[in-house]
């Protein structure tokens, strides 16, 4: 004779389905996950003016990022002397994000770009700036961890 099939038995293997298929892998994150903090290495820098074609200047001098927990960062550039080392305060809003370099030794009159982060993932980083004086100027900085 067959036991019924009981409301405890159905239960218990719903819920052990349910917890296998929720499990994930080691190292998986969810869509947004990718943190800004930390250490970006520059691989590229673009920019593209208007009726000209793109420039491009890839990491020479060993350029990065540096964006810290507080809201706070460092640059190093990719021209100017190797050493020079830029600090900035930035915010973040959604896809946007808001720089101040205030004014310092290698930056006279400092600067207040603002850009859109177009790529952030674990490994990735890319930032455009639309920037508009005479011309239309876009540039785009790659980075990478």
């Amino acid at each position: 004779m067959k036991k019924p099939f009981t409301l405890v038995k159905f239960l218990f293997i719903t819920g052990a389905c349910f917890l296998l298929i929720s499990c994930s892998k080691k190292g998986d994150q969810a869509p947004g996950a990718a943190s800004l903090l930390g250490k970006w290495n520059i691989t590229a820098d673009t920019s593209h003016t208007y009726g000209y074609p793109p420039y491009i200047i890839e990491g020479i001098n060993s350029p990065y990022m540096q964006f810290n927990a507080d809201g706070t960062g460092t640059q190093k550039n990719n021209i100017g002397t190797p050493d020079d080392v830029e600090t900035f305060t930035y915010k973040i809003s959604h896809d946007t994000i808001a720089f101040n370099f205030p004014v310092q030794p290698q930056l006279p009159y400092g600067n207040t770009p603002t850009g859109i982060i177009k790529k952030l993932t674990s490994k990735n980083l890319i930032i455009e700036y639309d920037l508009i004086s005479n011309l239309v100027v876009i540039e785009r900085v790659y980075m990478s961890r």
